[in-house]
């Protein structure tokens, strides 16, 4: 029986000890902090972008179609060839783009939670720095990833929007001004006696 006891008693001695020695340190918590608050702003930020991509897609569409219903015969589709590669290239980009997006939404909107989660659990059971550094590093190097992302299809999106417009400013001057329409004669009317 004392030796039970005594059994017992190391076994809480120790359990308190490890216990005391877990939990994050003040350097551990403050770059999580940092991490949670780096997070927060840029799947803030995110919902901007796909704001202004769809903006300027919808845009270069619209520029796009109105150039593209003053080509008509196969003589003007054969000297537009160019302008149409070019045209198919932009759309293609941002289309592209598009697609990345809505995918990147979701796997944002799961790692995001998972973060959180793994946030919670970390500051509520008591882990230790060797135990939270790899998931730490991981997540920072998810935001990290997700930055560089953004940033890229920030810079493709105003390359494809500025040859956009490039390509829509020399198809204006290979088929001229937009005539404008001819105002309709208004024929008197005729004084029969």
């Amino acid at each position: 029986m004392k030796r039970n006891l005594l059994f017992l008693l190391m076994m809480s001695g120790i359990l308190s000890l490890t216990s005391c020695k877990s939990g994050l340190s003040d350097e551990m918590k403050a770059k999580m902090k940092q991490l949670k608050t780096d997070w927060t702003v840029f799947a803030a930020d995110l919902p901007a972008f796909g704001d202004s991509l769809k903006t300027e897609y919808d845009r270069m569409k619209k520029k796009y179609e109105k150039i593209d219903n003053r080509i008509v015969g196969a003589t003007m589709k054969k000297n537009m060839a160019s302008y149409s590669d070019a045209r198919d290239a932009n759309k293609l980009t941002m289309s592209t783009m598009t697609e990345e997006y809505n995918a990147f939404k979701k796997t944002l909107s799961d790692t995001t939670a998972a973060f959180n989660n793994w946030l919670s659990k970390t500051d509520s059971m008591n882990v230790s720095d060797d135990k939270a550094k790899p998931q730490y590093e991981s997540y920072k190097s998810f935001l990290a990833g997700s930055r560089s992302k953004l940033q890229q299809w920030e810079s493709s999106m105003m390359t494809a929007i500025e040859n956009s417009q490039k390509d829509i400013d020399e198809a204006i001057k290979k088929l001229g001004e937009v005539p404008k329409p001819k105002p309709k004669m208004q024929v008197a009317p005729s004084k029969t006696h």
